[in-house]
């Protein structure tokens, strides 16, 4: 994703601030913060489900009236959707979930408290509505299979993509 926009994400909810940059870690001798060395790891169609999912998270928050306790691990694309792995400050994270292609995704995070559940269900809904957002201009999509990658795009960025591979 392009800097301005992880930018406006980084300006807009305190949990998509950036801590240590990829320099900073390897000078530190260990990477160990995958969200603020790489950033976004999508491309540029997928902003509006970010920012909406990120606002929805932030919502909850607020409503709540808590402090914000969530962390950022990674944002990527596996398998054509969105990836948005994260945890929460003082709670262990063993594996965040299990991805199979075709069969769909097990998680599993220990939400201990409802707003974490709340917090991993908005996670999950825009996981599975990214299978329907094209990540390149984000338009309506869908999950292309077409080797080598598993991308979810529209018809228009599909095709420039196969008239590319051509």
């Amino acid at each position: 994703m392009r800097d301005e926009l992880e930018k406006k994400l980084e300006e807009n909810f305190i949990f998509m601030k950036k801590k240590h940059s990829l320099e900073e870690q390897r000078e530190r001798g260990k990477i160990d913060d995958l969200y603020s060395a790489f950033g976004c790891e999508c491309n540029d169609g997928w902003f509006e489900l970010l920012y909406s999912l990120c606002q929805e998270i932030d919502e909850v928050y607020k409503k709540a009236n808590i402090p914000v306790d969530i962390i950022i691990e990674q944002i990527k694309v596996k398998f054509g959707s969105l990836r948005f792995y994260f945890s929460f400050r003082d709670k262990e994270q063993g594996i965040h979930a299990i991805d199979f292609l075709g069969i769909g995704r097990f998680r599993y995070m220990q939400e201990d408290t409802p707003i974490h559940k709340e917090i991993a269900n908005i996670v999950k809904n825009y996981e599975k509505k990214s299978s329907f957002v094209c990540e390149k201009c984000g338009a309506s999509g869908k999950l292309r299979t077409e080797r080598p990658w598993v991308l979810t795009l529209c018809d228009k960025c599909h095709n420039d993509r196969m008239g590319k591979r051509k």
